[in-house]
C-alpha cells in the first residue's frame, strides 16, 4: 500500500510558502517555528531582537495616551450618568428629594470649586430660601 501526499492546489501551497516560508510536505520543523534563519550569528541576532524590542516599546509608548484617554471618558461617563440619575431622582421624588437637597447642600461647598460653585446655585439658594 502506497501512501500518497494530500492532494493541494498550487495556490493554497503559494500561500502556505508566503506565510510559514518552507514547503508543506518534506519539512520537519513546525510550521509556528517561523521562517529558518541561516547562518545567522548570536550577535546578529541579539542585534535584531533589540530593534524589535525598542519596536515594541514605542508601540507601548503611542498606545498608552489612547488607552489613558478612553479610560478617562468612561469614567466621566458613568460620573454623569450617576449625577443625572441623582438629580432626576431628586426632582422628581416627593418624599426623598428634600433630604436630597439637604444632604447636597451640606456636602456640595467641601466638595466643590470656586467655579464649580455657579453650577449648583439653583439648589443650594433654593434651600437657603427655605430654611
Amino acid at each position: 500500500m502506497t501512501i500518497r501526499a494530500p492532494d493541494i492546489s498550487v495556490d493554497r501551497m503559494t500561500r502556505y510558502r508566503a506565510r510559514f516560508g518552507r514547503e508543506i510536505l518534506g519539512s520537519a520543523a513546525c510550521p509556528n517555528d517561523g521562517p529558518r534563519m541561516a547562518n545567522v550569528s548570536d550577535e546578529e541576532r541579539l542585534k535584531e531582537l533589540a530593534k524589535k524590542k525598542q519596536a515594541i516599546e514605542a508601540w507601548r509608548t503611542a498606545i498608552r495616551p489612547r488607552v489613558a484617554k478612553r479610560e478617562r471618558a468612561r469614567d466621566m461617563r458613568r460620573k454623569i450618568l450617576v449625577g443625572s440619575l441623582f438629580l432626576l431622582k431628586m426632582e422628581n421624588n416627593p418624599e426623598n428629594g428634600p433630604r436630597f437637597r439637604v444632604w447636597l447642600k451640606k456636602k456640595l461647598p467641601g466638595f466643590l470649586r470656586e467655579t464649580g460653585h455657579a453650577l449648583f446655585d439653583d439648589i443650594i439658594e433654593e434651600d437657603t430660601e427655605g430654611d
